[in-house]
């Protein structure tokens, strides 16, 4: 996973600005090593990492891929047997 070391424009990057920051309560914040949860191999805002058509940029505040959406909304367990869910209070699932 990735910290200022790993990649090379953490202090950049949107994705990581907005766990710092945790807008929701609910987004769970960065932990002590500062890891954002996403490889930066992978990562899809580093120039070389962009997959063909995708235009996303590292400053691009917020979750912007499915990937930063899982790691920046955990699954939340619901009660009598429903689906868990990612957002609080989200009624569909």
């Amino acid at each position: 996973m990735s910290t200022s070391k790993e990649c090379p424009l953490y202090n950049e990057c949107g994705f990581v600005k907005w766990r710092i920051e945790r807008p929701d309560s609910h987004i769970p914040p960065l932990p002590k090593d500062g890891d954002c949860g996403k490889p930066a191999v992978t990562c899809g805002r580093l120039e070389e990492s962009h997959p063909v058509g995708i235009s996303l940029s590292v400053t691009d505040y917020g979750p912007k891929t499915y990937e930063e959406i899982v790691i920046g909304f955990p699954e939340i367990p619901n009660e009598n047997g429903r689906p868990p869910r990612r957002l609080v209070g989200s009624g569909s699932g």
